[in-house]
């Protein structure tokens, strides 16, 4: 399913009903200015029942995966057919399918059967809550080691670095910049500068990508996006 399909746009909104625990959910997935595959979600209805997510970030083959406040992975679904197919973080099978806005299903039930419940553990690439005590990286949800944190290297002596994410590319160190190009995620860049947003909690590092300076967010109070040296 192409990501242009997933989030919300400015004109439409795509309502999704996640199924899990015996209950629907609506959300609409609303992507950020800067990341792209990568934004908040829209709750629409609740104290629904089947996940405390505040973000979602499209990783490989299209794999979908939803975030806790302190972001932590807490459900991954993968395309399938028209909708999306996987599991929390408990083991709790879960389909996600399109709705319309008034919440009646696109596809009925008999064409997106659930998959069948698997032990209790978590699957790959899932893991459990733990307390939002450091910054983390935003592929992984793990807390990012120190060599990764601030400016890569010195400030006259800066190190390449690769990206964690797919993000927008800036003409300035800012989210209100105009848009450049993109970058994907594992891409190893040259870099000429970083500046770092005291107010913002934000470092923001000019890079050399395709043949062009362009600057790209390497980390906020949240969540590192490039990491400092490649391989």
């Amino acid at each position: 399913m192409a990501m242009t399909g997933l989030a919300a746009t400015s004109s439409a909104q795509t309502v999704w009903g996640i199924e899990a625990y015996s209950d629907v959910c609506r959300v609409a997935l609303i992507e950020d200015d800067n990341r792209i595959g990568q934004g908040i979600i829209d709750h629409l209805d609740e104290g629904c029942r089947v996940g405390p997510f505040e973000r979602y970030a499209v990783g490989n083959r299209g794999e979908v995966r939803f975030l806790g406040a302190s972001g932590d992975i807490l459900m991954s679904v993968m395309p399938d057919g028209p909708g999306y197919e996987g599991y929390v973080g408990d083991g709790e099978p879960v389909t996600m399918t399109v709705m319309s806005n008034d919440g009646a299903r696109r596809y009925s039930a008999p064409e997106r059967p659930r998959p069948l419940a698997r032990p209790h553990r978590a699957p790959a690439g899932v893991s459990k809550p733990a307390a939002a005590d450091c910054v983390r990286y935003y592929d992984t949800g793990q807390c990012a080691q120190d060599h990764d944190l601030g400016l890569p290297g010195s400030r006259f002596d800066l190190l390449p670095i690769e990206t964690r994410a797919r993000m927008n590319k800036r003409f300035m160190a800012s989210l209100n910049s105009s848009i450049e190009g993109q970058i994907n995620a594992g891409v190893c860049v040259e870099v000429r500068n970083c500046t770092e947003r005291m107010i913002d909690d934000e470092i923001w590092c000019e890079i050399d990508h395709d043949g062009d300076w362009s600057w790209i967010l390497k980390q906020d109070a949240q969540f590192v996006y490039a990491g400092a040296g490649c391989g």
